[in-house]
C-alpha cells in the first residue's frame, strides 16, 4: 500500500450530482509505464498491447494516449476495426490473427500484421487472393500449449508460406507460460526451445519477440527485437503477490466512489447476505456506492482494505451487485460523500486482486459498462 495523506484523498462533504461511482484514468502514467518497458528493454522496440478494451481503460483513448509511433497489438480483428474507424493510424498487430477472409479485408485498409498461429490461416489467405503484400508473424509452440504451430510443424508452416508469395514474414514470436517470476526453468527451457526453431530453420534475419510483461520485467535474455508489455503498462504486475511500485510503474486507473449511508451497528450485528461480517463491538459502518455490477469483486474478504477520506477502512460482510459496507469504526468522523478508494493510487489492484483469489487483469478488465470513465 502506498503512503496515505488525508489531504490527498479527502473531499468535503457533497451532494451527489450523480452516482459517484467512477474510473479515474491516468493517461501520463501509462505514458510513464510505457517510458518504463523502454528503459528495461533499450535494444527492442515496445509494442503497446490495448486488448479486452485496453485491459478496461479504453481502447480508444490509450491507443492515442500510446502515441502515433507506438505499434499496438490487439487480440481481434474486430478491435483492430474499431481502431481504424476510429481514426487511429498507428500499425496494428492482431494477435490472434483472422478468424474469416472477411477479416484480411482490413489489410487493404490500414497496416496490420496479423498473427498465424494455425494451418486453416494460411487457407484464408489462399481463398482471399489479395494483391498487395500482407504483413504475418508467425507464432510457435514453445511450451504454453495454447496457440502456435508446434516444432515438428514450423518447416511445413514456412512451406506454407512460401507458397503465398504476397505474405511478408515481418516476425516469428511465442508466449511464455510462466514468466510471472524470474528464475523460471519453464522460460529457460522455452527461451531454448524458441533458438532452437530459429537456428534450425535458418530465420535468424526476421525479427523476433518473445517477451510479455513478466519477459519485460525479468528476462533480459528474451527482450530481442520487440517486446509486447500489456498489464505492466496499466500499473498491475504479472502476480497479485508483487509491487508494482518496486518497479517504477504508476496506476493508471483509480477505481473510486463515495459513502452514501452510514450506519451504527450493535456488538453482535451483522452486516449484509449471508451474514458473513459480525460485530465484535458496536461498530459504525459507511456504505459505498458500488459493487460487483460495477466491477469490484464479490469474493473480496473482509478486511480488504479501502481507502475512506484518506483513511484506511476494510471491507465489511459480502459485496452486492451496487454496494459495499466497509468499518469505519474509530477513524476520524467519516461524513455521507466522503470519498472512497476502492484501488489506485494507496489499495493497489494487485493486493485486492490478491485478496479476492484473482489476478488484477480480471479485475480491471472487469471494470463495467455503466461505470463512466473519466479521463486526466
Amino acid at each position: 500500500m502506498s503512503e496515505l495523506r488525508r489531504s490527498d484523498n479527502q473531499q468535503a462533504s457533497t451532494v451527489f450530482e450523480g452516482r459517484p461511482v467512477r474510473a479515474i484514468i491516468d493517461r501520463s502514467a501509462f505514458g510513464h509505464n510505457i517510458n518504463i518497458a523502454r528503459q528495461l528493454a533499450p535494444n527492442s522496440e515496445v509494442l503497446v498491447v490495448i486488448k479486452a478494451d485496453a485491459y478496461g481503460h479504453g481502447l480508444l483513448e490509450m491507443a492515442e494516449a500510446a502515441g502515433p509511433k507506438s505499434m499496438l497489438a490487439v487480440a481481434t480483428a474486430e478491435e483492430a476495426q474499431r481502431l481504424i474507424d476510429g481514426g487511429i493510424r498507428n500499425t496494428i498487430w492482431v494477435l490472434e490473427g483472422p478468424f474469416s477472409e472477411s477479416c484480411l479485408a482490413l489489410s487493404v485498409q490500414h497496416s496490420i500484421v496479423w498473427v498465424l498461429h494455425s494451418f486453416w490461416q494460411f487457407d484464408l489467405f489462399k481463398k482471399h487472393n489479395l494483391s498487395d503484400k500482407v504483413d504475418i508473424c508467425l507464432k510457435f509452440d514453445t511450451g504454453m500449449h495454447r496457440l502456435g504451430f508446434s516444432v515438428e510443424a514450423v518447416g511445413e508452416a514456412l512451406l506454407a508460406l512460401a507458397q503465398l508469395p504476397n505474405l511478408r514474414l515481418e516476425a516469428c514470436m511465442s508466449h511464455f507460460s510462466g514468466s510471472d517470476w524470474p528464475d523460471s526453468e519453464a522460460v529457460s527451457r522455452q527461451i531454448q526451445c524458441f533458438d532452437t526453431i530459429i537456428k534450425t530453420h535458418s530465420l535468424n534475419h526476421v525479427p523476433q519477440s518473445l517477451s510479455n510483461s513478466g519477459g519485460v520485467l525479468f528476462y533480459d535474455q528474451a527482450h530481442r527485437d520487440w517486446v509486447r508489455p500489456g498489464i505492466m503498462l496499466y500499473g498491475g504486475m504479472p502476480h497479485e503477490n508483487q509491487r508494482a511500485q518496486d518497479c517504477d510503474l504508476r496506476p493508471v486507473m483509480r477505481f473510486e466512489s463515495a459513502v452514501m449511508s452510514l450506519k451504527h451497528v450493535r456488538v453482535g450485528d451483522s452486516v449484509g447476505y449471508g451474514a458473513t461480517w459480525t460485530a465484535e463491538k458496536d461498530s459504525i459502518i459507511a456504505i459505498v456506492a458500488g459493487g460487483y455490477g460495477d466491477g469490484y469483486p464479490r469474493y473480496a474478504p473482509n478486511g480488504t482494505p479501502v481507502v475512506v477520506a484518506g483513511q484506511i477502512a476494510s471491507l465489511a460482510g459480502r459485496v452486492s451487485m451496487d454496494m459495499l459496507a466497509i468499518d469505519v469504526t474509530g477513524l476520524d468522523p467519516i461524513n455521507i460523500g466522503d470519498s472512497v478508494e476502492l484501488w489506485g493510487k494507496y489499495v493497489s489492484v494487485d493486493q485486492v486482486a490478491a485478496l479476492s483469489g484473482t489476478i488484477s487483469y480480471d479485475l480491471l478488465t472487469g471494470v463495467t459498462a455503466r461505470v463512466p470513465k473519466i479521463y486526466t
